[in-house]
């Protein structure tokens, strides 16, 4: 019968190939399935299963059904990428490396698999090599997509900043409505020093109104509770874990449970640890929406009969930025994750603070800015027995100066200040310490730079990251800490107060850029922020030519913070819930409700 009609097992193949189509995946499992039963040696029908199995999520039949092909069909080299692909899914990086290299010598001018390598490369922190085959890809096909953006991504991680926005640009020119494209933009835009706010307010709404577009429905009616006793507020985040977002919003919780508040929590991520479980019982509700589309994600919300929503993401990873295009809640905030506008119309206010957000600014923003009287966050203690040294320079008779920031952040102009700074204290040293740094290819490539800039790399100390108490730790061996800019630090920079080192900071013209400023307030260390580079430099020479200054503002600095703003939980949350308030009361004023 196979003999007379072999065409057959070719029309299942099809039809599989058309339900896949569809993403109706158990039809085109039942299509395939039954092309092999009338051919068991085809190989097309056994790698097009795997293919809906490796969607499925059922990744050991994925991996038997592309390795029957290639038993049929030993030089059927789509085969071996959609191997590879599995593989490159559950971490066997060696494995999906050698099925790519197999593929490609059957097929050398196969573009995926040389930017699928690239991946994996940039996953294991080398960038050289991730970045030659990004550009392999490209000189086979100039219009791949992934390999376009993925390039992006590593260049904006090795601090490559305009490089990375031209490779999203032209993602963007390749696939207009590439989210991702646009996300990792207008992340990135926060590191450059040559787009204006004006540039970056532009393409923000242009995300915007496209994440917008693809709504199907904007909730206007919203059944809510009755609010004139306790209000529901949302929490969107992916974040609500061991990280910065999490150790912000540790110790404002449990104030604001007290007070006359119904909080839910809709966690974006299904990672849940020891912080999510000291959080968690703050919360009426904890709803996991990692994996729901957006329009049950918006119901749901709408159906909880929220009041205000706060996404606490922005254009971070893990973000539910699409669900706020549907507003489900009649009012919508962004707050604490992210440091400039979202671009959506549909987001009301940006919390902010007077240093961060100066009325001057609020141009560069889609949302009403809501100002908070001294900060716009408040950190937790650390729940990490470490004391503070005495001032390193004090045993070292020399100063070390020390930055734990995202490498991203040193462009050429940082790196080229602080070689400056290095240069007018020739005794002293910069220690940089973060994950990145992990790579000995980084580590080389940083102390390149500084060697461009006349500093000797000895002179230079590079760590990876390790436990968030030997990362505190690593403090003790700082005297001064230099803030990178326009993109200043948050979390470092508080960490490092409360670890004893004062911070350098340059004031600038943006959120992101004036993080520093308002931490230096608030810490009661205004003296430490400098109006541009000469006065950077000239702070620095001066701050560390007195080691006696220094070594008593270490002293008492963790306790000098404690007791500021940053770290006054309960002043913070009635600040917020004042806030909160305020803004719904504005809102049923105007006759919303």
């Amino acid at each position: 019968l196979i003999s007379q009609y072999p065409e057959e097992a070719v029309l299942y193949n099809m039809m599989g190939v058309c339900f896949a189509s569809l993403n109706d995946l158990d039809r085109a499992v039942e299509s395939y399935q039954q092309a092999l039963i009338i051919n068991p040696n085809y190989a097309e029908a056994h790698s097009n299963l795997g293919l809906i199995y490796h969607d499925m999520g059922e990744l050991n039949a994925a991996v038997k059904c592309h390795k029957q092909a290639l038993q049929i069909k030993p030089d059927f080299a789509e085969a071996y990428f959609n191997l590879g692909r599995v593989f490159q899914s559950i971490k066997k990086y060696d494995s999906a490396i050698s099925c790519y290299e197999q593929a490609l010598k059957i097929n050398p001018f196969d573009s995926d698999a040389y930017c699928n390598q690239g991946v994996i490369f940039h996953g294991q922190y080398q960038f050289d090599k991730a970045i030659n085959y990004f550009k392999r890809a490209l000189q086979i096909n100039s219009e791949n997509v992934d390999a376009n953006y993925n390039l992006g991504i590593t260049y904006k991680d090795i601090a490559q900043i305009d490089e990375a926005v031209n490779c999203f640009k032209y993602t963007l020119k390749l696939q207009y409505d590439h989210l991702g494209a646009y996300e990792n933009l207008l992340f990135t835009l926060n590191y450059s020093n040559y787009y204006d706010s004006t540039y970056h307010l532009k393409k923000a709404r242009e995300f915007g109104t496209l994440i917008t577009s693809k709504v199907t429905h904007v909730f206007s009616n919203f059944d809510c509770p009755d609010s004139s006793v306790r209000l529901r507020v949302g929490f969107i985040s992916g974040d609500l874990v061991n990280h910065p977002v999490g150790f912000f919003l540790e110790g404002i919780l449990p104030q604001l449970a007290k007070e006359n508040f119904d909080l839910i929590a809709y966690t974006n991520n299904p990672k849940f640890d020891d912080l999510s479980m000291r959080i968690k019982p703050y919360f009426c509700d904890w709803k996991l929406i990692s994996g729901l589309g957006d329009e049950i994600t918006a119901n749901l919300i709408h159906n909880d009969g929220v009041h205000i929503l706060i996404d606490l993401s922005g254009h971070n990873s893990l973000n539910r930025l699409s669900v706020f295009a549907w507003k489900p809640a009649p009012i919508q905030v962004s707050w604490l994750g992210y440091f400039a506008t979202t671009g959506l119309a549909s987001i009301d206010y940006l919390i902010g603070d007077p240093y961060v957000t100066p009325e001057e600014n609020d141009s560069q923003f889609t949302e009403k800015i809501y100002r908070l009287p001294e900060t716009r966050w408040c950190f937790t203690a650390p729940n990490i027995n470490l004391h503070v040294s005495t001032l390193p320079a004090l045993n070292n008779g020399y100063i070390t100066f020390g930055c734990f920031n995202n490498l991203t952040k040193l462009n050429d102009q940082v790196i080229e200040l602080w070689a400056t700074i290095l240069i007018a204290i020739p005794q002293s040293y910069l220690f940089l310490k973060n994950k990145q740094l992990k790579s000995v290819e980084i580590q080389q490539m940083i102390c390149r730079k500084f060697v461009a800039n006349g500093i000797d790399k000895d002179r230079i100390l590079l760590e990876g990251f390790d436990s968030r108490e030997k990362y505190l730790n690593s403090y003790n061996r700082i005297d001064i800490a230099l803030d990178p800019f326009p993109f200043t630090g948050g979390t470092t920079s508080i960490e490092g107060l409360w670890m004893g080192v004062p911070i350098l900071t340059l004031s600038g013209h943006s959120l992101v850029s004036n993080q520093g400023v308002s931490i230096s307030i608030n810490a009661g260390l205004s003296d430490w922020i400098a109006q541009d580079k000469k006065d950077y430099l000239a702070k620095a020479i001066s701050f560390s030519s007195d080691v006696k200054h220094l070594s008593t503002l270490r002293r008492g600095l963790r306790e000098q913070i404690l007791a500021s703003p940053l770290f006054d939980s309960k002043t913070f949350a009635n600040n917020l819930k004042n806030a909160l308030w305020d803004i719904w009361n504005q809102w049923r004023k105007n006759g919303a409700l």
